[in-house]
């Protein structure tokens, strides 16, 4: 986790046991930091490609789509990741009257 103040950066580490560590750098340290750690980040942390199973529009990310229910008036809601997710994950279920899949 990152919170930007003022050119600076707070760190977050957490060892297994969820014991965590804050500290405050350099945004310079930071990026020095970031690149140095790209290869071991999580696979998780990589976003998904999602696909609407009805119009099969792709997008980048589950979180993406809430521009679309938005502007075609199915949400009003910014939060709509997990219920996309959770559709992609069961291919029986829907979330905001459509099927969801990830795509490879």
């Amino acid at each position: 986790m990152m919170l930007r103040l003022k050119n600076r950066c707070i760190v977050v580490l957490k060892d297994e046991e969820e014991k965590s560590c804050n500290y405050r750098i350099p945004k310079d340290l930071f990026l020095k930091f970031q690149k140095e750690l790209a290869e071991y980040r999580s696979e998780s942390a990589k976003p998904k490609p999602v696909r609407c199973v009805e119009t099969g529009e792709v997008f980048r990310c589950a979180r993406d789509t809430y521009k679309w229910l938005i502007e075609n008036g199915v949400s009003t809601s910014y939060a709509v990741e997990s219920g996309i997710k959770a559709a992609c994950n069961n291919p029986k279920r829907k979330a905001y009257g459509f099927h969801w899949e990830f795509v490879e």
